[in-house]
């Protein structure tokens, strides 16, 4: 048996015995969750001012393609069907860590920017820098009398806000010292389904029957929610006990959506001695617990610091965020159970080796080598190291049913 998962790793599972064809899904729901407590200002100026580079990847190739008769929909659905990922499906939503204040609660209105929206930068602009970004005292911004706030803030100056969000409407905005990123995106989940799943309204929530709802539209079928987190700390958020690595409470939680989740977070590192880099507040624990949460769903970390320890360049985490989203994964679940021993797998053309277990991290988990593991629960190869693919690698799995 033979599967080939292709199109821009977004893929199309092909069954030889029947020949089957999976439709292709090419939508993400996007949710940024935005550290608002006031050590962040530096690192949201930087994400404001490099957010052209997501758009661009992600949505630039529409620019290519009239609109105007049967030739160019002909050459649109050509390219559509050589290179889906050129033409994913997404929505953007923001919200903040303060899992006590914002509660998991859209920020601005709209609440949510699909991509057809005609100035979408500065649609995310206006909800980023307008009600998630903590500015506490306006001194810490320059002036730039006349700057215009049509495009990127450069530099992001109190002229460039009271422009955008209106004289002074951009001031305060600051949440808890208590991040909850986690809290923060099951709350989102909540407010967008249509019958929250009961554990949204259980102790210790802050979720009300009022809430239901408010985020209508978010969650939709046939789509991966793909939460990025932004923070100068990791997670604390209220349902995992003080100093657990491992939010596994809140992995229960997810699964009751019943959506695919891929995670990303822009955010501290740990040392190879587990360690914080770069110093600051944030708990080994904290950061791991957002680290588990990436590895577990194939998803992307990026450093929020630089090597020198101040911001790190938003053109790369933005970059490689764009690929995520159009459609780049390191697990693929197959269609029926394999035998482990039958698998093999190639990237791009080039067989790839079965991972192995080359340490246990301080917090007791695998750390694989370069290639692939199978998960025999959920019947899933997962790929790791340098056997991640590209965008636009074809991957290729052969294996045995299992029991055949």
């Amino acid at each position: 048996m033979i599967v080939v998962l292709a199109a821009c790793n977004r893929y199309t599972l092909f069954h030889v015995e029947t020949l089957p064809q999976d439709d292709f899904s090419n939508r993400a729901d996007v949710l940024f969750v935005i550290d608002n407590s006031d050590s962040m200002l530096d690192e949201t100026r930087a994400l404001a001012e490099n957010f052209g580079t997501f758009v661009d990847l992600v949505a630039g190739r529409d620019s290519q393609h009239g609109t105007d008769g049967l030739a160019d929909l002909a050459a649109r659905s050509i390219d559509e069907m050589g290179d889906r990922a050129a033409f994913a499906d997404f929505q953007i939503a923001v919200t903040t860590t303060d899992a006590s204040g914002n509660r998991g609660a859209g920020i601005g209105s709209p609440a949510i920017v699909p991509r057809e929206t005609a100035n979408l930068s500065r649609a995310f602009l206006e909800n980023l820098l307008c009600g998630a970004t903590c500015i506490g005292s306006p001194a810490a911004l320059p002036e730039d009398p006349g700057t215009p706030c049509g495009g990127a803030p450069d530099p992001l100056s109190r002229d460039y806000l009271d422009c955008l969000c209106g004289p002074g409407e951009w001031t305060g905005h600051c949440g808890s010292g208590r991040e909850e990123p986690i809290e923060a995106v099951f709350l989102a989940m909540c407010r967008a389904a249509e019958d929250p799943p009961s554990a949204c309204f259980d102790d210790p929530s802050v979720f009300t029957a009022a809430d239901v709802g408010t985020l209508s539209g978010f969650l939709r079928d046939d789509s991966t929610l793909i939460p990025v987190i932004v923070t100068d700390e990791g997670d604390d958020s209220r349902r995992s006990a003080q100093a657990d690595a491992l939010p596994r409470p809140y992995e229960t939680l997810f699964e009751e959506f019943g959506f695919p989740m891929v995670w990303a977070v822009v955010g501290p590192t740990l040392e190879a001695d587990s360690t914080v880099a770069c110093g600051g507040i944030a708990t080994p624990w904290g950061v791991y617990r957002l680290d588990a949460l990436v590895t577990s769903s194939g998803g992307l970390k990026v450093p929020i610091h630089a090597p020198d320890c101040g911001p790190a360049d938003f053109t790369d985490a933005l970059d490689r965020l764009g690929e995520l989203v159009v459609g780049l994964r390191s697990k693929f679940a197959l269609p029926q159970a394999a035998e482990p021993d039958s698998i093999r797998v190639a990237v791009g053309g080039e067989s790839v080796p079965p991972a192995f277990e080359e340490k246990r991290d301080a917090f007791g988990q695998i750390v694989w080598s370069d290639g692939w593991t199978y998960d025999e629960e959920d019947a899933v190869v997962q790929l790791h190291g340098s056997a991640i693919p590209e965008a636009r690698m074809d991957i290729a799995i052969w294996y045995l049913p299992d029991g055949s």
